[in-house]
């Protein structure tokens, strides 16, 4: 029983990644080069909704998370191109064997923490990651990257890596009691997908900013 759960979460969540590099696919053949900067916004818009949808319960089914995947992909394919050309297939590579580690880790740490630990940490995530995207926002328009996007994506690796735990722990436990229903493998597999994606891309800004001040 437990085993199917995982099996189910894990399945739905590289379906997502799926739809997200088909997405992304056709994001950087169909969209010229003129319209990328603002997809910075879009990104933005896009994750914000992810917030509320996860707390709303506006994707609820596997169907509405690959659609979601899909758009996402579009919207932020030029962006996966850039750091791969930036940093090279060993860095982008190493990047995502970080974000695969960081919830190994987050699982072990989960696994060891209890239940009450995990309500004090999980009662702070979404008001970080809130304050966070609000500063990503404000990155865009007033301070144009530079030395702050790097304080931010440092943070935002810290925030993510804890949300990770939170997410591990939330599937260890309801993966224990009955089989899961679609409705609850799509939020675990969604709450993994966005929090890994997330961590991705503040690990490969971390990593592009620092190969630039070499």
């Amino acid at each position: 029983m437990e085993r199917k759960n995982y099996l189910a979460i894990m399945k739905t969540f590289f379906m997502a990644l799926l739809f997200l590099a088909i997405g992304s696919i056709i994001g950087v053949l169909i969209i010229p080069p003129s319209v990328r900067y603002m997809l910075n916004i879009a990104f933005f818009v896009l994750v914000l909704f992810s917030i509320f949808s996860r707390k709303g319960g506006f994707i609820k089914s596997k169907g509405s998370m690959y659609a979601y995947a899909f758009i996402l992909g579009i919207l932020t394919g030029s962006t996966y191109v850039y750091y791969f050309a930036t940093l090279g297939s060993d860095l982008f590579l190493s990047a995502v064997l970080g974000v695969i580690l960081v919830f190994g880790l987050a699982y072990i740490v989960a696994s060891k923490t209890s239940e009450e630990s995990m309500f004090k940490i999980s009662s702070m995530i979404w008001p970080l990651i809130f304050s966070l995207l609000i500063l990503e926002f404000l990155n865009i328009f007033l301070f144009k990257f530079g030395t702050f996007d790097l304080i931010l994506s440092t943070i935002g690796v810290l925030v993510y890596s804890l949300y990770a735990i939170v997410i591990m722990k939330s599937v260890q436990s309801r993966c224990r009691y009955g089989i899961l229903s679609e409705t609850e493998v799509v939020q675990l597999s969604y709450s993994i997908f966005i929090s890994f994606l997330n961590l991705l891309l503040d690990i490969l800004r971390i990593l592009a900013i620092v190969k630039d001040n070499d």
